[in-house]
């Protein structure tokens, strides 16, 4: 599959702002803000190491862009 031109420039802001938009379902926010300040890691089988890591290699970003949007959740709800 071919993507858009620049889209390693953008994925990270694309994929931050699905995650805002998935996270401003209440049920949603409270099961992410409930992993209280553990270590998001996307683990795979599909050798993806840009989103997530596999055999314990790669960047883990869709983790990385978890845990930020549940800070930001945290404290737009603090007492959730």
């Amino acid at each position: 599959m071919r993507c858009r031109g620049g889209w390693d420039d953008v994925r990270l802001d694309v994929m931050y702002r699905v995650l805002r938009a998935k996270f401003a379902d209440p049920s949603l926010a409270r099961r992410l803000v409930d992993t209280g300040d553990a270590y998001l890691e996307e683990t795979n089988y599909w050798r993806d190491v840009f989103w997530g890591v596999f055999q314990g290699r790669g960047e883990n970003n869709l983790g990385l862009l978890l845990m930020v949007v549940r800070a930001e959740l945290q404290v737009a709800h603090e007492g959730y």
